[in-house]
This record gives C-alpha cells, structure tokens and sequence, in this order.
C-alpha cells in the first residue's frame, strides 16, 4: 500500500508488492477451479450441472418410468413339475465289461442316484439299443444312429437324442424295471473258433422259464439263424430280437457234439407277456 511521505523507491516497491499479491490470488483461483473441475469431471457429473443448471436433471427426471408394482407368484419355492417333452440326459454310473464289448452290464438313467442295470444287447426306454460296453463307455445305437456314453460324463456322436430320455419314458421308482427286450430271454455272447467269430453262445436271461420253452439249453452255439451264418453279432441280435414280437426263427445249433436245427416259436414269449402284464415281460 502506498502511503503518503513514502519517496519514489518506496512507492515502486510498494507497487510491485501489490502487483505481486494480486497475481498469487488470481493464480490460486484458477488452480483452485482446475481441481475442482477435475474432482467433477471424474464424478460422472455433466458440465451442465457445473453451474447450477437442472435442466439436464429435471429431463431426466421426466422421461424417467415410473415405478410398477411387481406380483410375485405364490409359493415361490415350489419347483415347477418337468415338463414330459423335455428331455434328460441319461448318465452312465458304472459298467461291468464281459469277455467281449458285446457282454456285461451297464448301470444308467437320468438320476445317477437311482439308476438301471441293462445287459449288453438291452433296449431302452428311448427305443436305443445296448450294443457294447466298455470299461468307460458304452455304445448305444437306433436304427442307423450311434452314440457313445461315457462314465460320469456326456454323450458323443451325432444322435443326441440317443443319450436322453422325456421325463414320460422314465419309470416311476414304485415301478422302475427295464425296457423288455430279447434279452431278458436270450443272453448272447461271440462264440470264436481260430481267433474268428463263428457263432453265438447263448445263456439264459431273467426268464429262465421262457429260455426252456423255447427249446435251448445253456450253452448252446447259434451257427445260422433263418439259414445266414451268425457271424455278425449286431445282425445276429437283430434277427433274434423278432421273437419277442411272436415271429418264428429257424436257427442251426451246437450242443455238445450234436450239431441240429431248431425252430424257434416267438408265439409262446407274446403268449407270457400277454398273460402276466405285470411281469418284467410286459410290453413296455
């Protein structure tokens, strides 16, 4: 400040000092408001609102939908019953290989905790066939379609629909049995003569009464079925399986040293289903 009395040198140092006071407080001023802008501008907080303008706010307040009551439904932790189209993926538990992929049994179903036992050659309640079981798969097939399902872990191959099941082809646990087949009756298994296929050697099933009837006996070799040798077992299987739809195979057998034919009458199978429907034999 400059005062009266004060000579020139005075006055000029006075005037600096004012000069140098006013730059201090505008550039703290200005630095104040660069970190201010910035503590904003990290906020989100848009220019506008900087300086007391609500117009951003009050348009946002006024295009803002207003709230809507939400109806939960009632018992909310009831689960909703499956539907029966929906299909569920079948697990394989465990399996017990035979001799041959083409023996043994295989546990599976959709409910590791409950599942089935299938001998090789079975067919599910999906309409697939058991063909194989190996020590950490099994080989499912339908028609022309093939899967492979392994223990603990998802099925593989084109035919998906092979690995599930709908919850309408699973059998309530007061009445779980496994789908009827051939096998049931007839157990089957390759029959090799010089490192080569030549037949099957056959046992009996669950219904060891039907196997009687049918005029075979434990270890017997099936050579030709309907006069085409049993070479394959997939094809021998197939044409044996039509006895379970009352059809009457011719087959060629071995028992011990006698080598004869045997005609087969599917009529008494239908004729044992048909009278006992509740059995394991009835029709699925």
């Amino acid at each position: 400040m400059i005062m009266p009395g004060m000579n020139r040198y005075q006055r000029e140092v006075a005037e600096m000092d004012r000069r140098h006071r006013w730059l201090m407080r505008t550039f703290c001023v200005a630095a104040s408001s660069v970190v201010v802008a910035v503590f904003l501008w990290a906020a989100d907080i848009s220019p506008k609102r900087w300086f007391g303008d609500s117009s951003e706010t009050a348009q946002s307040a006024a295009v803002a939908p207003a709230p809507t009551a939400s109806v939960q439904p009632a018992n909310t932790n009831q689960q909703s019953a499956p539907d029966a189209s929906d299909p569920q993926r079948l697990i394989l538990v465990s399996t017990s290989p035979g001799r041959t992929p083409y023996e043994g049994t295989a546990r599976l179903g959709p409910d590791p905790a409950e599942p089935q036992t299938y001998v090789a050659g079975a067919v599910l309640a999906n309409g697939a066939e058991l063909v194989e079981i190996h020590a950490d798969r099994v080989l499912l097939k339908r028609g022309t379609e093939t899967a492979t399902l392994y223990v603990a872990g998802g099925g593989a191959g084109a035919a998906a629909a092979l690995t599930s099941l709908r919850a309408a082809d699973v059998p309530a646990p007061s009445a779980k049995r496994a789908a009827y087949s051939i096998t049931n009756i007839i157990r089957s298994a390759p029959h090799y003569e010089n490192g080569l296929m030549d037949g099957l050697e056959i046992f009996p099933g669950k219904d060891r009464g039907a196997f009687a009837q049918l005029g075979l006996q434990s270890g017997d070799v099936i050579f030709a079925i309907d006069g085409a040798v049993a070479n394959d077992v997939l094809r021998a299987r197939e044409q044996l399986s039509v006895l379970a739809k009352g059809e009457v195979v011719t087959v060629t057998i071995r028992r011990g040293d006698v080598v004869t034919d045997l005609a087969l009458d599917g009529s008494v199978i239908a004729n044992d289903r048909a009278a006992t429907p509740g059995s394991p034999l009835s029709a699925s």
